[in-house]
């Protein structure tokens, strides 16, 4: 195998660009992140690859619902427009990184309105909601809304086929329900 070959194992970070050498585990949530900007690392759950997901959150004044509503909204469209203004959201967390640690991706409600719902991901428990944007549309993606594990869509749906459940919780199909773009 040559260097270069071993260069493109290397795992790269969706949100920041940086090459992962080192292999980080964050003490708080147990999960592998970046070594450089300490994004929560998200992997498909069938051969752990690494996902094109990056975290965000609304900003503080804009509730759950609304944000759902923002992004379901069906004037909203994958644009230049959208890219920009997720790239600047994304710029101002690695702003904050440098100071303070891990920072989530804040996002306004233009960022929202903004957004392909298609490429968006929420994952909602009884403690939190998280939402994902899938920065690489073409790859596909399905989550597990029972074990809020995340998968390559073929991944995911070949493993459902041969067991007929999540390969990940085991959950049977008549009581999973999965989102994928």
């Amino acid at each position: 195998m040559s260097h270069q070959d071993q260069n493109d194992l290397i795992p790269i970070c969706y949100r920041c660009g940086s090459a992962n050498h080192v292999f980080q585990m964050d003490k708080e949530t147990k999960n592998d992140s970046c070594f450089s900007c300490f994004h929560p690392f998200v992997r498909c759950f069938v051969n752990f690859d690494i996902l094109p997901l990056i975290e965000f959150q609304p900003t503080t004044d804009i509730s759950y619902d609304q944000a759902v509503t923002f992004i379901c909204d069906d004037a909203a469209s994958e644009s230049n427009l959208s890219v920009a203004l997720f790239n600047n959201a994304i710029d101002e967390a690695l702003s904050d990184t440098e100071a303070s640690g891990y920072v989530c991706v804040k996002v306004d409600e233009a960022t929202l309105k903004s957004l392909n719902r298609e490429d968006i991901y929420v994952i909602r428990d009884k403690n939190c909601s998280r939402f994902y944007r899938n920065i690489i549309p073409e790859i596909g993606l399905a989550v597990c809304q029972n074990c809020s594990k995340f998968f390559h869509e073929e991944d995911y749906e070949y493993e459902f086929l041969k067991q007929n459940a999540c390969p990940f919780c085991r959950t049977m199909s008549s009581e999973v329900s999965v989102q994928s773009s």
